[in-house]
């Protein structure tokens, strides 16, 4: 009398291995999308939370944009354009550093946050350059405050005097703050945006960028999180909304700046918002 088979043969068990790795293979990158969309998520939220936070603020201080207060002005001199006060620059204490303490005290974050109580919404989860743990020469924040809203109160001389806004570009005039009301499309002009495309981290060779080294830059249909001055927050491709940049090689966009009609005219971005 034959006896039943109890255990699989060789070639049985490779079919199966060999199945299970095709799956691993189709789904992993499944799996590793569907992950980056909810941190996607997680971001666009993040920037949803600090827009509120600053129609909050707008509202209590006369309908006003924060800008650097004289304190942090007269003691962080070294923050040339006001890199690490709108999120930029780094923790530490060299140049275009500053000390954690008055970054959580002076900085865009420390004016919003009592308005947020929660440090944790400046962090977006797919940067790994940030910092939760205010750690030295790592940036505080993921996301940048919009230099057009406060460049006219930075300074680059080493007295730290405020008002002399030198190459960081003043747009209404040295020491005056935007206000709501002098925005004609609130709903299109962002406030804050994310310092990369994180969660579409794509580059190739851009036709502006030859002559550069290297020639590549965010791609242009790659997406970015902005907040904007009605307290929305929204993902757009990059070169529907951010400056053409043929002074950045690496980057090839200009953050700090909108599209204008005429792509690469640094002095038409400086006064549209």
């Amino acid at each position: 009398m034959r006896q039943k088979r109890t255990a699989f043969t060789l070639i049985e068990l490779l079919v199966v291995i060999a199945i299970i790795a095709i799956l691993a293979a189709i789904l992993f990158p499944v799996f590793a999308k569907a992950r980056e969309q909810a941190r996607a998520i997680s971001c666009l939220s993040n920037l949803k939370q600090l827009g509120l936070g600053i129609m909050m603020y707008v509202q209590d201080y006369d309908e006003t944009f924060p800008v650097p207060d004289m304190t942090y002005l007269a003691n962080n001199p070294t923050d040339i354009c006001g890199e690490v006060y709108g999120g930029h620059g780094s923790i530490g204490t060299g140049n275009y550093q500053v000390p954690a303490a008055a970054i959580q005290k002076y900085s865009i974050g420390g004016q919003l946050y009592p308005y947020i109580k929660n440090w944790q919404l400046w962090a977006c989860p797919s940067d790994s350059g940030v910092t939760t743990q205010w750690q030295v020469n790592q940036r505080w924040t993921s996301y940048h405050y919009r230099f057009f809203f406060y460049s006219g109160f930075v300074s680059t001389s080493p007295s730290g005097l405020p008002g002399n806004a030198g190459n960081c570009g003043s747009v209404f005039g040295a020491l005056t703050p935007v206000k709501e009301s002098s925005l004609s499309k609130p709903a299109d002009t962002f406030v804050f945006h994310e310092l990369w495309v994180f969660h579409d981290n794509r580059t190739q060779n851009l036709p502006w960028l030859n002559g550069q080294n290297p020639p590549s830059g965010m791609a242009p249909t790659a997406k970015m999180n902005f907040t904007f001055a009605d307290g929305h927050a929204k993902s757009f491709p990059i070169d529907d909304i951010l400056l053409r940049a043929p002074w950045w090689p690496g980057q090839g966009y200009d953050y700090h700046w909108p599209r204008c009609p005429e792509a690469t005219d640094l002095g038409c971005s400086q006064y549209v918002p």
